[in-house]
C-alpha cells in the first residue's frame, strides 16, 4: 500500500511540474469548490520568512547551503544508454473513490480508471539524466531552445546546474523512477495521446 501511494505521489508531482501555468480555471476543476478561508499564501510567505530572520538571522555560507542540498539529493547510479529504445507507458490509475467535477457530478464512479492526461491541456517534456555527466549536460543544452523541458536529476549538483542550464533543474523522486520504468539515462518523456513516450537517447 505505502508503494502504490508513492507511486500516487510521484505521478502527481510529475503531473504538477510539467503542466504549464495556462488553461481554463473553471473547467479544469475536479470535486467540489469551497470558500477560500486561509490567508493568501503569495503574502503569507514572505511575511514569515522576514520574521523568521529577524529573529534567527541567515548565516549559511554558499557552501554550507550546497551541502543541505546535497544531502536531500538522491543519488541514483543509473547505467548510461548505449542503444537508443523508445517504449510507452499508461498513467491510468484505478480510483477507489468516485470522482465529482466542480458540481457535485459524478465523473469517474469509484473502481474506474482516470489518465491525466486527458485532462491536461498540454504536456511539458520531461528530461531525466545524471548531472554529474558533462555530456548529459551538453545533450540538455542542444535540445532546451526547442522544447523547453522540464529537466530531473539522478544525481549531480541543482545549483550549478541551475546557473550552466538558465532554468530550474530538481532531483529525479524515486516514484517516478519506477512508476516509468526508467533504468537508464538520459531519457525524454513526452506525450503521445493518452499514454507518456519513453526515449532512452544516447548522448
Amino acid at each position: 500500500m505505502k508503494n502504490r501511494i508513492k507511486t500516487f505521489l510521484g505521478i502527481g508531482l510529475l503531473l504538477l511540474i510539467a503542466i504549464p501555468l495556462q488553461g481554463n480555471p473553471t473547467s479544469d476543476r475536479l470535486g467540489p469548490v469551497y470558500p477560500i478561508i486561509e490567508p493568501d499564501w503569495l503574502e503569507w510567505l514572505p511575511k514569515q520568512a522576514e520574521k523568521r530572520l529577524k529573529e534567527r538571522p541567515f548565516a549559511l555560507s554558499k557552501e554550507q547551503l550546497q551541502q543541505a542540498i546535497q544531502r536531500q539529493m538522491p543519488h541514483m547510479d543509473l547505467p548510461e544508454v548505449k542503444v537508443p529504445r523508445t517504449y510507452y507507458v499508461d498513467p491510468a490509475v484505478r480510483v477507489n473513490q468516485p470522482v465529482a467535477d466542480y458540481t457535485g457530478r459524478i465523473v469517474i464512479p469509484a473502481g474506474g480508471r482516470i489518465n491525466p492526461l486527458e485532462y491536461l491541456p498540454a504536456f511539458r517534456p520531461i528530461v531525466i539524466i545524471d548531472g554529474r555527466k558533462e555530456r548529459h549536460v551538453e545533450w540538455v543544452k542542444g535540445i532546451i531552445t526547442q522544447t523547453r523541458p522540464l529537466v530531473l536529476i539522478t544525481a549531480g549538483d541543482v545549483l550549478e546546474l541551475n546557473t550552466m542550464l538558465g532554468m530550474a533543474v530538481y532531483p529525479a523522486p524515486q516514484a517516478i523512477i519506477d512508476r516509468f520504468s526508467i533504468q537508464r539515462v538520459p531519457v525524454m518523456l513526452s506525450r503521445q495521446g493518452k499514454t507518456l513516450k519513453v526515449e532512452e537517447v544516447v548522448p
